[in-house]
């Protein structure tokens, strides 16, 4: 019997499809590892654990500092001014002068002072003698007792008058209040001058003080009593202790006022010199790390990542005491860490990775891994 053509070309091409449709059940249930699956299981591909290079981080002992500039000023500085109306009739000290506690600087004509006091006194015994009187008299009734009253007030008033004039020849000298440098007379032999006017700039240079500016995240970090040192433009060492802190901000420029107390006993410094101001902080254990290690989280925090000791991935907050270009201290991390120096942008809080000491890259026990 006779096959149709077509028929055939049917058959063969059945043949290779049921064929071709087989293989790839087979194939399917089979890796090219040669682990076998289930037939017709799809499995997903097994991820990578990544891989993470770290290096032994250990604190060390620390000491940072607030680096400012200040200028020399006075510990104390005052006015002299006239508390009464008078012509000067003495100039005792000059412009630049060391003057003590207690000495004269000017003295004013006491006029008619001394005639006046003596008028006083002899006042004083005459209402004395009337109130004496008219006390015994008012004793005996023969007097009123306002009489007696009359009397004690007129004897107070000659008193006051008295302590009034001797008041006013004590201010005809204008002294030292301590010991200083006297900067400015600021007047001459002759003048007249009136109760307020000024009459001598002193200032107080032993100690010396040197004055700064400190930002608000520095203000912090200070404390009254604390050490610190000066270098001044020519190359002159100041070393003395924070004085004063302001407790408030300078409204304009935020910042805060430093005084630091230096000692001055040759009186040779001078004022308003530029200084360079060191004021070095406690002393702490930090991490000295390289500054590519930085690197934030999720929420922006800044800071670094670590691996445990069970290869698991943390990542830790920090704060930057000192910094430079290549370096950075640090503290917010325990005494000893592995500190993530190569992948920590590639690794997330809580993944377990393959850690690899740097010291151990391009070794054959590091190759094996």
């Amino acid at each position: 019997m006779r096959i149709n053509r077509s028929i055939i070309l049917a058959t063969v091409i059945a043949i290779g499809s049921v064929a071709w449709i087989l293989s790839g059940q087979f194939a399917s249930g089979s890796r090219t590892d040669g682990e076998v699956t289930e037939p017709g299981k799809i499995t997903a591909p097994v991820a990578e654990m990544a891989s993470v290079r770290f290096v032994e981080s250990v604190a060390e002992p620390y000491r940072s500092a607030v680096i400012i500039s200040g200028r020399t000023a006075p510990f104390r500085q005052i006015e002299l001014k006239a508390q009464i109306q008078g012509k000067v009739v003495e100039l005792s000290a000059k412009d630049g002068d060391q003057v003590k506690k207690g000495d004269p600087i000017v003295r004013f004509d006491p006029e008619d002072r001394e005639a006046r006091r003596q008028m006083m006194k002899a006042r004083i015994d005459q209402r004395a003698v009337e109130f004496n009187a008219a006390d015994k008299l008012a004793d005996k009734g023969f007097q009123a007792q306002t009489r007696r009253a009359e009397a004690f007030a007129d004897l107070q008033e000659a008193k006051a008058d008295l302590a009034m004039v001797e008041e006013e020849i004590r201010r005809l000298k204008i002294a030292v209040p301590f010991d200083a440098v006297l900067d400015d007379v600021h007047v001459e032999l002759g003048d007249v001058v009136q109760s307020g006017d000024p009459v001598a700039t002193l200032y107080d240079l032993d100690p010396l003080l040197v004055v700064a500016q400190v930002a608000e995240q520095e203000r912090v970090k200070l404390v009254v009593g604390q050490p610190g040192r000066a270098t001044l433009l020519d190359g002159t060492e100041l070393t003395g202790t924070i004085r004063y802190i302001t407790a408030a901000a300078d409204p304009d420029t935020r910042t805060f006022r430093v005084e630091l107390e230096v000692p001055n006993p040759a009186l040779t410094l001078e004022l308003g010199i530029t200084a360079g101001v060191v004021l070095p902080l406690p002393e702490v254990t930090a991490h000295k790390i390289t500054a590519g290690v930085f690197t934030l989280n999720d929420e922006g925090q800044f800071g670094v990542m670590t691996v445990d000791a069970s290869d698991t991935v943390r990542f830790n907050k920090v704060a930057v005491l000192d910094s430079d270009a290549d370096w950075a201290y640090v503290t917010g991390l325990p005494d000893r860490v592995r500190l993530i120096s190569v992948g920590q942008e590639f690794v997330t809080d809580g993944e377990t990775v393959h850690a690899v000491p740097e010291s151990a890259v391009g070794t054959d026990a590091a190759k094996a891994n």
